[in-house]
């Protein structure tokens, strides 16, 4: 997955969203097995890496990079203003360019475009979504794994060989 906001804060956010207490996850793990006489939990956080960019010409590049390592990102959560470089609007434009399945989060706490003016500029609402700030950490969690989900289905886990982020 990747995050492009150009404020630190917001990074710090999701890195602790994601963060998993493995420890805690597996004492609850064995617990479960002793008291149904066996594995049963799906409490396990689906495990992402995680990548920043902390702007539209930043986040480029990652998806870039992480392509010619083989590795395809399956979301993105792009804030919408990122001063002074591109706007997530046009950040989203130039990444599907580049990879068309990616599914991609707006994050923002303005309504400086309503979602009709988004889809109308970037010509396509299918992989995208909306997401206003502040925002629960389940919101994130849910739009990441269903949206991760999506994307497998889109494009076939391991599609082409490649890895996924």
């Amino acid at each position: 997955m990747l995050v492009v906001d150009d404020d630190r804060e917001i990074h710090a956010d999701y890195d602790r969203i994601f963060r998993q207490d493995t420890a805690s996850v597996d004492r609850l793990d064995d617990l479960e097995a002793s008291l149904f006489a066996g594995p049963t939990s799906t409490s396990r956080q689906r495990a992402y890496e995680l990548l920043h960019a902390h702007q539209g010409v930043e986040a480029i590049e990652v998806v870039r990079k992480k392509l010619a390592e083989g590795t395809r990102i399956s979301v993105a959560f792009i804030d919408v203003l990122m001063p002074p470089g591109s706007d997530g609007v046009q950040t989203t434009t130039k990444l599907w360019a580049i990879d068309p399945a990616i599914q991609v989060v707006i994050c923002t706490a303005y309504t400086e475009f309503s979602w009709k003016e988004t889809v109308a500029r970037l010509q396509r609402s299918d992989g995208l979504y909306l997401l206003r700030k502040p925002f629960d950490p389940d919101q994130i969690r849910a739009f990441a794994d269903t949206l991760h989900t999506k994307w497998k289905r889109l494009c076939g886990q391991g599609a082409m060989g490649l890895k996924h982020a």
